[in-house]
């Protein structure tokens, strides 16, 4: 919707990053399966907004904090309890995701001399290991200290596809060094 399109213009991604274990299982000369495990995370960061005061999943009343991913909900410290619809200044919005990822690909090869060039495709299967938002309440004295909240809204396990070009460079018959940049998209 068009909060959603608002959110997206906001928010940018500062930083992600994954690492893992790939292993491989040559199935003949031209196919290889890999499969592994990686971990991954990312951060963003949204400009300073207004926040509107809803009712939780406790029924408490607290101020909804909304990302591009999730939500999170940050209650007021100031001695008033806020009411629903109440709205405040969120100052810059920090949002963290962690990931395990379980990929599974196919892969086909084609050597070229010391260097054999595979292209492969495949799904992920992604769990969510963390998810926060973090931010601070503007304006009010009593607030000016910064919450980190669990985030709402996120699947726990989603899948992904996998599109992969993997450069190998053939040091012996036994070992090689790859270069792999790799294309991830959640579904």
């Amino acid at each position: 919707g068009a909060n959603g399109r608002e959110i997206e213009k906001r928010e940018r991604s500062v930083f992600s990053a994954s690492g893992g274990i790939f292993l491989g299982y040559q199935l003949n000369k031209r196919w290889t399966i890999q499969s592994g495990v990686s971990y991954s995370w990312s951060s963003s960061i949204l400009d300073p907004s207004e926040s509107f005061a809803v009712k939780d999943n406790n029924g408490n009343v607290q101020f909804k904090v909304n990302t591009i991913s999730g939500y999170g909900y940050l209650s007021s410290s100031s001695a008033v309890a806020p009411g629903v619809g109440d709205s405040v200044m969120m100052d810059r919005v920090y949002s963290n995701l962690h990931y395990l990822t379980v990929p599974l690909i196919a892969s086909y090869g084609i050597s070229l001399k010391k260097f054999t060039l595979l292209a492969g495709a495949g799904v992920s299967f992604n769990l969510l290991t963390s998810a926060t938002v973090g931010t601070r309440i503007l304006g009010s004295p009593g607030d000016h200290q910064e919450s980190v909240v669990a985030m709402h809204g996120l699947k726990k396990v989603n899948y992904g596809v996998l599109l992969k070009a993997e450069l190998q460079y053939d040091i012996n018959s036994n070992w090689g060094v790859s270069l792999i940049p790799c294309f991830k998209n959640a579904l």
